[in-house]
């Protein structure tokens, strides 16, 4: 990609940088930006399909250039789902928070822009990434932040363990069924079964008993008789515990598994 370069092995304890970008000016620009930094101009080499990861995760970065490489998202999963830290570059004139919030998702510990401001901004959010912590546009960020809120609020896994009665009377609910009928068919009186409506409400935050007519019933963790848990709970992934939900939400909760293995946030100001 780059002629005359002399790339780093892997050798060394130090991590590499992997540079990935169909474009060869925003490679150079990419490169030119981390030499910026003495810690990491010796450390960079170029990305291929046929790149072969080295064994400890954190002893390497990937520098994507979203810009221009058309299959970003499938090479950004794959990088981090191994745990390796990864830096997205995205246009400088496109704002796009939805993108970004993907991004988050599939892993990107990092997103800068490709502005004039690069070789300070590029460098720090490496180091950032290598720390484990996040950067990012604000303006990403604060979306995120509000829509993880907004979630956590409501699929709170603490809060929203359901025993076998409770998840009865919400399967009662979701046909719309009053207290008194829920009563008979469970052989309960209609007090008691008030009673677990009203925790259930109080669970997931509902003003009355109509939003459970709305809810999948996958999306109830439920407990048994030994205190386990009797269907599939933990989800294999997030998508499965939020079936129904819209798609912008299910980013949301998606992208708190990232940033819950960060051990803090970091906002920065946009380029």
């Amino acid at each position: 990609m780059a002629d005359n370069v002399k790339w780093s092995d892997s050798s060394s304890t130090q991590p590499l940088y992997v540079i990935c970008s169909d474009h060869p000016l925003a490679f150079r620009t990419i490169l030119n930006a981390l030499s910026c930094d003495p810690d990491l101009a010796d450390r960079v080499r170029p990305y291929s399909d046929e790149y072969k990861s080295l064994s400890a995760p954190l002893s390497e970065v990937l520098l994507l250039d979203t810009c221009s490489v058309s299959r970003w998202r499938d090479i950004l999963e794959k990088w981090c789902l191994r745990g390796a830290c990864s830096i997205a570059l995205v246009s400088e004139e496109a704002h796009d928070v939805e993108k970004e919030l993907e991004m988050m998702f599939l892993g990107a510990l990092g997103i800068v822009n490709f502005c004039e401001d690069l070789a300070k901004q590029l460098p720090a959010a490496v180091h950032a990434a290598l720390q484990g912590t996040l950067w990012v546009p604000r303006r990403s960020l604060s979306e995120f932040v509000k829509r993880t809120n907004s979630l956590l609020r409501q699929l709170s896994f603490s809060e929203q363990l359901l025993t076998k009665r409770e998840q009865q009377i919400i399967e009662f609910l979701r046909l719309g069924w009053p207290n008194k009928q829920i009563a008979d068919a469970l052989g309960i009186s209609e007090r008691t079964a008030k009673f677990h409506v009203s925790n259930l409400l109080r669970k997931y935050q509902m003003e009355s008993r109509y939003g459970f007519l709305q809810l999948n019933s996958q999306t109830f963790p439920v407990l048994d008789h030994k205190g386990a848990f009797s269907n599939g709970y933990p989800p294999r992934n997030v998508s499965e515990a939020v079936v129904g939900l819209p798609a912008s939400q299910v980013t949301s909760i998606r992208s708190n598994q990232q940033v819950l293995r960060s051990s803090e946030f970091r906002m920065k100001k946009s380029c």
